[in-house]
């Protein structure tokens, strides 16, 4: 019986036993060496039936994805006002989509519309190891996020040295150096296999082989357990906690505490009602925060079960797969679309996130719009640059309306726009008639 060998998500070779088996009208058993077939002059045979179907999905996931991940990276580095611990570090994520949107999909790409692997022992090498480092680079900047937020709510006042800029460059900086040391292993797991077939055709596969199935099993727990299912542990009870804590108001108590106990100390001889009105300011004030952050809280658990749910699919398989769960063998082809479509998954989680952002961000959505208006584009005083190089008076729309933290009143930005707008036109109208 024909089984079809499925690894690493690629067109793979086909195991029979017997000649009469073949079936030259698949490309899947041209290279096998019992099978007597026309073999194609060269390797690279487009499958229709599959590339085109693919073809426009990728096409639309890269597209989307390089659009949107830009525009995040552009206005965090743009507009100063969005430069807060958490966006660098969103930024950050975005960078790791963009660089395996560009990178890594259009390899991928290449391997449908091949039946071999035909872009070289480098690529080989270089696409799985880009692959596991940009995974590892979004899941531990989620994780850091989720664990500065919720300090930022449980202890206020300790963590208000932790959430400057700096601190957020150098965190992004260390993610990436750890990413990129972690995702090491995989080096020494893939191998391009050459060899010829029966008509002097030269294949080659791209497998991932280490010098022991004892090693594969640990480089999958490694990567398993302490790549994946640890830091989504770790984030999800940081974000389980931070929950509790504003949807339980010990947030607020906590401001209130820390408020009552300031004023006591700096005031000796205030009274109790001032205490009081001062506590009572504060908790009014900590309120519209409080609802950001529980806003900010929503887009971030959301993204965070988009990343879960199109990446636990490959990563599952290719569990089962090491540790002889699920075989490498099957009699159709159910695996290899399977692993397709687990492909596609974890490659539009890259494009997804933007969205998200556009949709449940207000400083994200407004910016957006702002980068992307040509009427905003061709006037330099629609939102400045920096504070050091345009002065706020002279600017129609203030950085003001960019609160602190990202949190911008888009109607305020808006509207500011539209009467600069209007107040030119009116103008222009003056002089044309004078």
């Amino acid at each position: 019986m024909a089984c079809l060998v499925v690894a690493d998500a690629d067109y793979d070779q086909l195991e029979i036993t017997n000649a009469s088996e073949c079936n030259c009208s698949d490309p899947a058993y041209w290279y096998n060496e019992l099978c007597d077939c026309d073999y194609p002059e060269a390797t690279s045979i487009a499958l229709v039936h599959d590339a085109l179907p693919l073809g426009i999905w990728y096409g639309l996931v890269l597209i989307l994805g390089a659009t949107g991940n830009s525009l995040v990276i552009t206005v965090v580095i743009r507009y100063r006002k969005m430069r807060s611990f958490t966006n660098i570090l969103l930024a950050s994520m975005s960078t790791a989509d963009l660089l395996i949107l560009l990178f890594c999909l259009p390899v991928q790409y290449c391997k449908y519309l091949s039946h071999s692997w035909i872009m070289g022992a480098f690529l080989c090498v270089a696409f799985h190891y880009v692959e596991l480092m940009t995974m590892i680079c979004s899941l531990m900047t989620m994780t850091t996020i989720s664990i500065q937020r919720y300090a930022a709510v449980a202890f206020p006042m300790k963590s208000m040295s932790f959430r400057s800029k700096k601190r957020a460059l150098k965190t992004v900086l260390v993610t990436w150096l750890l990413s990129a040391l972690l995702a090491v292993p995989i080096l020494f797991g893939q191998e391009l296999e050459v060899y010829k077939t029966p008509k002097n055709v030269t294949v080659s596969w791209c497998w991932r082989r280490f010098s022991d199935h004892y090693w594969e099993k640990i480089f999958v727990l490694y990567q398993f357990v302490i790549l994946y299912l640890g830091p989504f542990a770790t984030t999800a009870i940081s974000y389980l906690l931070l929950i509790q804590r504003l949807y339980f108001g010990e947030a607020n108590s906590l401001l209130q505490e820390n408020v009552s106990a300031r004023s006591v100390g700096n005031a000796n001889g205030s009274t109790a009602e001032h205490q009081q009105t001062y506590q009572a300011k504060s908790s009014r004030r900590f309120c519209p925060r409080r609802e950001q952050s529980k806003k900010v809280t929503k887009m971030l658990v959301i993204i965070l079960l988009l990343f879960f749910v199109c990446w636990t699919p490959t990563l599952v398989d290719e569990f089962l797969v090491a540790f002889d769960y699920l075989c490498h063998t099957s009699p159709t082809t159910t695996l290899k679309y399977m692993r397709m479509i687990f492909a596609i998954m974890k490659f539009s989680n890259s494009c997804i996130n933007p969205i998200v952002y556009a949709f449940m961000s207000n400083s994200f959505r407004t910016t957006f719009i702002i980068v992307c208006n040509p009427l905003c584009l061709k006037r330099r005083h629609s939102l400045p640059v920096d504070s050091r190089t345009h002065n706020r008076r002279d600017s129609p729309i203030s950085e003001r309306s960019l609160r602190l933290h990202s949190d911008i009143r888009p109607t305020e930005l808006l509207d500011g726009a539209q009467s600069v707008f209007r107040k030119q036109r009116l103008m222009k109208v003056k002089y044309a008639k004078n």
